[in-house]
């Protein structure tokens, strides 16, 4: 028996589209449905009557994820705190041509600045309590 996207569950997103799983070539791939899309491989209508004959148990509705303002901050913080240690990384190449005597001191005098910069940048950083209080550390760091 060969299977319909009517054999899968289906999903109702926040949105009003549904979520469902087509089959295409043989391969079983997730689908969005939606109104607005007139030419979709399933017609919007088609999955809405079936969806609102299923029984309510077995109507899977998106659920809206709701994320805490410290959350929000830890993942702000914690992508700021990733792209300063980025600009560290790629400058730790002139400071060892520099220790090696490849560069002299005054050539690397800018970098230096810089990292100092960074490194008192990713300090604050860490300690920082709004995203706003991060911007502003930021706006001051060297570029």
């Amino acid at each position: 028996m060969i299977k319909t996207w009517k054999d899968y569950p289906i999903i109702k997103k926040i949105n009003g589209s549904y979520n469902i799983t087509a089959i295409i070539n043989n391969n079983e791939l997730p689908y969005n449905v939606c109104s607005s899309d007139e030419s979709g491989l399933v017609a919007f209508p088609d999955v809405e009557e079936y969806y609102n004959q299923l029984e309510p148990e077995n109507k899977l509705v998106e659920i809206p994820i709701v994320i805490s303002e410290t959350d929000k901050l830890e993942t702000y913080r914690s992508q700021k705190l990733s792209e300063l240690r980025e600009r560290l990384d790629l400058s730790d190449y002139q400071q060892s041509k520099m220790i090696d005597g490849a560069m002299s001191a005054e050539e690397y005098e800018p970098t230096k600045i810089k990292r100092a910069s960074w490194r008192t940048a990713f300090n604050a950083v860490q300690i920082a309590t709004t995203t706003e209080e991060i911007d502003a550390i930021l706006a001051e760091a060297a570029e």
